[in-house]
């Protein structure tokens, strides 16, 4: 396990066939025109998890540079990967771009959760970076699985429009692909089914006081894999889920 600035690795825990590695940076956070690369890979029957020491705090970028964080990891036969960082906090002027590749044997799995806050809610600093760009891209023996781009420029598009964001901060993304995370989609099932949906007319819709969080679980178009998504005011109102993902291992 190699690094070197400005990213950092700790393995707190090891066995002969599971770690546990938590990513941060000098600093605590990323700098204007920072780019970091991580290379992943995961043997045979082995079982890894990877987190966040923090948040991932993307700092203003007063000169238009974006930072840029690049992760690319193979998984190989009957290995299950568990990624679970911190929120991507988003700082007023801030660009961050977060490129990610994977590609898994036959019957690897993985679980690869993505977050995303708007700013420091909690100082009243909302939507007010420059750019967010998350890039997934995620193969089996090299054939295309899924792809998925999310894009927000809050000056291009109003994040605060019904379609985008309407009245929350926080969004995440968790996609589970392969044998080993039947049992965790099996246990997100009931975040969905004990939600309230409500389903106004749509020209009303900006002024209703929207009450969250709100999840979605929807099976993909291949074998063994389930995406889903949630909306949230606040991160802590999401932590009963973060929970469960980092509770597989």
């Amino acid at each position: 396990m190699l690094h070197r600035a400005p990213l950092r690795l700790f393995q707190t825990q090891c066995g002969r066939q599971t770690a546990e590695i938590f990513t941060s940076t000098f600093g605590g956070g990323i700098l204007q025109g920072d780019r970091t690369h991580l290379k992943i890979g995961c043997g045979a029957r082995t079982q890894t998890v990877i987190r966040s020491q923090a948040n991932t705090q993307v700092y203003k970028n007063p000169m238009g540079i974006p930072s840029i964080q690049s992760i690319a990891g193979t998984l190989q036969e009957e290995s299950l990967l568990v990624i679970a960082p911190d929120p991507v906090v988003m700082h007023r002027e801030a660009m961050f771009h977060l490129d990610q590749h994977w590609d898994l044997a036959d019957d690897a799995s993985l679980v690869l959760l993505d977050s995303f806050q708007s700013g420091r809610s909690e100082s009243g600093e909302q939507f007010q970076f420059r750019e967010y760009v998350s890039n997934v891209h995620i193969t089996r023996k090299k054939q295309t699985l899924l792809r998925e781009t999310f894009r927000c420029r809050p000056k291009e598009d109003s994040p605060h429009n019904p379609a985008r964001f309407g009245g929350f901060d926080v969004t995440m993304t968790i996609h589970l692909i392969g044998p080993q995370v039947r049992e965790l989609v099996r246990q997100l099932k009931p975040f969905t089914n004990r939600q309230k949906h409500v389903v106004p007319l749509l020209p009303a819709l900006h002024s209703l006081p929207l009450q969250g969080p709100f999840y979605s679980l929807s099976p993909l178009p291949f074998a063994e894999g389930t995406l889903f998504r949630a909306l949230a005011s606040r991160r802590i109102d999401l932590e009963p889920v973060v929970a469960l993902v980092r509770d597989l291992l």
